[in-house]
């Protein structure tokens, strides 16, 4: 912000009148990036916007289930207890 308020001073001696129009295109596409930037500063969470990274890991430890020719169980019991470091015995099936 400060960029863009001081930078009229250094411009206005070479652009003369033409720094109005100048300094719109600049701050749009200064502002423009800025927008950008929040919005893929956080690409973790719920947002449309984020990363899916339930399917992700869903469709890795589906690959790697196969690699392993282990059946897929991808509840999210079987998650959540893969995350606990258990597995379920025979006995809970």
């Amino acid at each position: 912000a400060i960029y863009l308020v001081t930078l009229p001073w250094g411009l206005v001696k070479d652009f003369d009148w033409w720094t109005v129009p100048v300094m719109g295109l600049i701050t749009y596409f200064m502002l423009g990036v800025e927008t950008i930037a929040e919005e893929i500063e956080d690409p973790f969470g719920d947002h449309d916007d984020d990363l899916k990274l339930d399917e992700i890991c869903r469709t890795i430890e589906r690959s790697v289930r196969e690699i392993m020719n282990e059946p897929a169980s991808l509840s999210a019991e079987s998650l959540s207890e893969s995350a606990a470091g258990t597995k379920p015995g025979p006995e809970a099936a």
